[in-house]
């Protein structure tokens, strides 16, 4: 068994995806929005549970719980390419060249539209096998917009769980309700 195979085992899985080149593309309120379009297409596409979320501007973080290890790398390959899709044609709509040139690859001979790189082709994946690691992940998606000075406090961050899992609010993106408080906190995920 490969390392992946293992990495992967886990029900419950923390993601982390990079913006190629660290470009700060999530600044934009519109490429979010494509983001978490994406993300709910393929979610039902695939039976993948979302648990938690926060989009940085130049990264993103998942909370979710595949259904199987098969499921999560087309997962992630659907999800990243369509949303890499959609931003490419929103910049090119907008006329935006300097930013087209910025993400633009180095291999002309590949489909038209991959010679732009949306995002960095390694993706991390950590499986999460107990609540206490589940809530330590959590946390950490939450407080990122507040360590990185974008908010004074974790809600008012919209594109963050922060809002779902504190203040019950699903009007930018329905989040998978899961246990993580339980009274038994040894309790294994998956």
């Amino acid at each position: 068994m490969t390392r992946w195979q293992k990495k992967n085992e886990a029900k419950l899985q923390f993601i982390t995806g990079n913006v190629y080149r660290r470009l700060p593309l999530f600044r934009s309120p519109e490429f979010c929005s494509l983001l978490l379009g994406s993300l709910e297409y393929c979610r039902r596409k695939y039976c993948v549970q979302v648990h938690g979320f926060v989009i940085m501007p130049n990264h993103f973080h998942l909370l979710v719980a595949v259904p199987s290890p098969d499921i999560l790398s087309p997962f992630l390959r659907d999800c990243k390419g369509y949303t890499a899709r959609l931003i490419v044609d929103s910049l090119r709509k907008q006329g935006k060249q300097r930013c087209l040139k910025a993400i633009r690859g180095k291999n002309p001979k590949r489909h038209k539209d991959s010679v732009f790189h949306v995002f960095q082709a390694d993706t991390h994946v950590e499986g999460v096998y107990s609540v206490r690691f589940a809530r330590q992940k959590l946390d950490y998606m939450h407080k990122n917009p507040l360590q990185a000075g974008l908010v004074q406090r974790m809600v008012d961050y919209r594109y963050s769980s922060a809002r779902n899992w504190l203040l019950g609010d699903q009007s930018v993106f329905k989040i998978d309700p899961v246990e993580l408080w339980s009274p038994q906190r040894r309790k294994p995920l998956g």
